[in-house]
């Protein structure tokens, strides 16, 4: 039977089914002692004549011996005065220990009998001889009044297997099963509700206690099991619970409702309606909306619930699309709609997009959200921002972009501004600025069709839309990587081109022409104007942001031959340069393979067109170099010596042109807004590309231009992986963890001779220190950038010179390097460390 766990917990079944004693071997304890050996005793008849000699010898002794509960044989007494005296109190004690532990051994029992009496009632009355229950109620009348255990939160009977007219026979291999399921799923019941009181409840928990439940409605199914009230409801608020932890919530509480249901278990009004939600969510529409008609006499007139259940009719009736049920049940939750009892009014937009679906009817879906609105308020909870954008995406996604515009300037001007029943947009709306909001919130939000769709709804109200904000639209229909929102963006995009390409054709002409005569734009700038493909043609011209962001999809697409068609019409376009562009052309060059051609693109665009490169066009080119654009598996050492020295020769002019820029000897505020400024990532590749040209004498002059010029702050990290020789030591790989370990180790050891050899230096000139003092390190001063500096100088030079046997072949090499690095002369070379 089941078992309160405590806090709200029931025990399903209570744990496992054990052998109980017979009730013919109950009995030989309870009301028949002659059974089982036991000694009978017999009352004597009572004598007036007392006896004629008490202590006449019979000719024989009769000894009395008992058994203690420890095993010791003891002699009782014969009950004469002489043998009285003989009595000892370890006698007593014994006998005590034996009727204690007799008694101990009887409560057991009773126990025993009085948790699965129940049980053994109807196991007896199924599959024991006839007569068998009889006699176990007269053994356990013998005891007591035992039979009548109840449960003390609901004062009935909870046994574990029901009693059922039917011949139903269990088995004893599956009432074993039986009981070890149950026993499983008491375990997770307790385990998951105590988890949801201490909010700790999990997926695992939920799906657990699920996958033992669905075993378990299989025995019920066969086998008529009881189940405590208490025990239906932990279920019920475990599965029911609502969070990311329970991903089938719904279909939990339809099993759940309908196992309840057979069972016979009491349900509340608040499972009702949860349940028929759950029927209707997960697909069983007919029976959730036949369901909600026999519930409507009763849940509909409750104060408890009613709100709820019309606020669910209006949910069901609003999307089968019978407006005149929804409209009913509408009308039944704002009657009953108070203060008191408030409604949540965003329940009529199902009702509104039911409305909106409908051509004949969007006006009513409009009046109605008005009606929503003003009830909100009425009931002191105005709609948010949400709420507006609900209702908004309600018209759009239906096409009735008027009635958005008009929810949109309710938003916006809170009511101030009323646009129903105007056929023009005041000056106020009428604008591009005020359109870019929408089209800002739309995008933002992802809801790429409304954006569309406000776009032509600007073009039949006469407003041109700002290139930026259609730049924007086509950035987004290119990063949600679809097959048709990428066609899209290019159809826009190449029309916003076909603009500017017009544009600049009609500038020429008008050139020509001789003044006050002006040529007519054939844009078109109406909203009467219908195109043939799009249906958005009032388009503004391309800027350079529109080549940009066909140029990067164009290469990662791979789409090269589109990239120089675009490429043409950029240069058609007369766009003034712009380095964006020329990186997009230059990376799809290197993508290709082609390092050559990124090369030529790179002094097409500077010295023909006179684009000024950035940091990124340098970062690119020097990725395209043979050495940094190895295949997979192919180690540095077996590059050819050829494309080595051509590597080295090119990264050495590549280094010359970014000291050459202009933003090189920018301030730093100038080169952040113009991205002047060299990331980590970019000061790694050039210092790791001269690294793996062996040309260690363009790594000192790349650090001394990057320290003195650029001003970068060398970090830890560049500073290891120079040390290591090793890129990427920064992934967290035990490879590199290892190389790490070993670095650091390194560099405490180049520290340590930088100081020793400045502490010579100061001691022959006498400035400072004793002799022989041990060196000390400075922590603040080891993680100063000049002193990072001064110790990978001090050991790529060390490197440069064990590759000149002379020291003035290494003078010469040096100064070769800063020659053909483009270092300034500002920037004295400093060979003495």
């Amino acid at each position: 039977m089941g078992r309160d766990l405590g806090s709200g917990q029931w025990d399903l079944g209570g744990g496992s089914i054990s052998r109980q004693p017979r009730p013919n071997f109950v009995r030989c304890y309870a009301g028949n002692p002659k059974r089982r050996g036991a000694p009978a005793v017999t009352a004597k008849p009572a004598s007036d004549k007392p006896p004629d000699n008490p202590r006449e010898d019979k000719g024989y002794t009769v000894n009395y011996f008992e058994k203690d509960a420890t095993g010791e044989v003891r002699r009782m007494s014969s009950g004469d005065p002489e043998d009285d005296e003989d009595v000892d109190i370890e006698d007593i004690k014994a006998l005590e220990a034996s009727a204690l532990a007799k008694l101990d051994k009887l409560d057991a029992t009773l126990e025993s009998l009085s948790q699965k009496s129940n049980f053994l009632e109807k196991l007896l009355a199924r599959h024991g001889p006839p007569g068998a229950v009889e006699a176990l109620r007269e053994a356990l009348d013998s005891y007591g009044d035992l039979g009548d255990v109840q449960d003390k939160s609901h004062k009935i009977h909870v046994p574990l297997i029901a009693e059922d007219s039917s011949e139903v026979r269990i088995k004893r291999a599956d009432l074993d099963k039986i009981n070890n399921l149950l026993a499983l799923l008491n375990n997770w019941v307790k385990r998951s509700h105590i988890a949801l009181r201490e909010r700790k409840l999990n997926h695992q928990h939920i799906s657990k206690t699920w996958a033992y439940f669905l075993q378990f409605r299989r025995v019920l199914l066969k086998t008529p099991i009881l189940v405590p009230e208490g025990a239906w409801d932990a279920m019920w608020a475990i599965f029911s619970f609502e969070g990311p932890e329970n991903p089938s919530r719904y279909s939990q509480i339809r099993d759940l409702y309908n196992v309840m249901t057979k069972a016979g278990a009491p349900l509340s009004d608040k499972q009702h309606l949860l349940a028929i939600e759950a029927t209707y969510v997960e697909g069983y529409e007919s029976v959730a909306i036949s369901q909600w008609k026999r519930f409507a006499p009763v849940l509909g007139e409750k104060d408890s619930c009613a709100i709820a259940f019309w606020e669910l009719g209006v949910r069901l009736w609003s999307q089968q699309g019978d407006i005149e049920r929804a409209e009913r049940a509408s009308r039944a939750l704002l009657d009953r709609a108070s203060p008191e009892t408030p409604a949540d009014t965003r329940v009529l937009l199902h009702l509104i997009r039911a409305y909106a679906s409908r051509a004949d009817t969007a006006e009513k879906g409009f009046l109605l959200y008005r009606r929503m609105r003003d009830l909100a308020n009425d009931l002191e909870k105005p709609l948010e921002i949400e709420d507006y954008d609900d209702a908004i995406s309600v018209f759009l996604t239906t096409g009735h972009t008027d009635y958005a515009m008009f929810i949109f300037t309710d938003m916006m001007f809170a009511g101030a501004v009323n646009l129903y029943g105007r056929t023009k947009l005041p000056s106020s709306v009428k604008n591009r600025f005020f359109f870019g909001k929408w089209l800002k919130r739309l995008i933002g939000a992802r809801d790429l069709d409304g954006a569309y769709q406000v776009l032509v709804y600007m073009q039949k109200n006469g407003v041109m839309a700002a290139a930026v904000q259609v730049n924007g639209l086509i950035g987004a229909y290119l990063r949600s990587r679809t097959a048709e929102n990428r066609k899209k963006a290019v159809r826009l995009a190449w029309s916003m081109i076909n603009a500017r390409k017009a544009f600049v054709d009609l500038r020429r002409r008008e050139r020509t022409a001789e003044w006050p005569i002006r040529l007519y734009d054939g844009r078109p700038n109406s909203s009467e104007h219908e195109g043939e493909g799009l249906d958005y043609t009032m388009v503004p011209r391309a800027t350079a942001e529109t080549f940009i962001l066909m140029a990067e999809n164009y290469r990662e697409r791979g789409l090269f031959g589109q990239l120089e068609e675009l490429f043409v019409a950029y240069k058609e376009g007369e766009i003034g340069g712009d380095a964006l562009m020329m990186n997009e052309l230059i990376a799809a060059a290197v993508a290709q393979g082609r390092g050559d051609k990124a090369q030529e693109i790179y002094h097409m665009m500077v010295h023909d067109h006179d684009i000024l490169p950035n940091t990124d066009t340098h970062a690119i080119l020097f990725k395209a170099l043979p050495v940094n654009s190895l295949p997979k598996g192919r180690q540095l050492e077996q590059v050819p010596a050829a494309a080595v020295a051509q590597s080295r020769s090119r990264a050495r002019g590549l280094f010359a042109d970014m000291m050459a820029s202009n933003w090189a000897y920018r301030e730093d505020g100038w080169r952040e807004r113009h991205g002047g400024l060299l990331s980590e990532e970019q000061v790694k590749l050039v210092l790791h590309t001269f690294r793996k040209c062996g040309d260690y004498e363009g790594v000192v002059v790349a650090l001394e231009c990057l320290r003195d010029v650029l001003r970068f702050r060398i970090t830890r990290n560049v500073l290891l992986e120079m040390i290591a020789e090793v890129e990427g030591i920064d992934r967290p790989t035990p490879r590199t963890h290892r190389i790490v370990v070993r670095t650091t180790m390194k560099l405490q050891s180049l520290v340590e001779q930088m100081q020793r050899r400045h502490q010579a230096e100061a001691e022959a000139e006498g400035k400072d220190g004793a002799k022989g003092e041990a060196p000390k390190t400075n922590p603040d001063k080891v993680k100063d950038s000049q002193f990072l500096y001064s110790i990978l100088l001090e050991d790529y030079l060390e490197k440069a010179r064990k590759q000149h046997k002379e020291a003035w072949h290494f003078n010469k090499a040096f100064k070769e390097a800063r020659e053909e690095m483009g270092a300034p002369a500002s920037i004295p070379a400093d060979l003495k460390k």
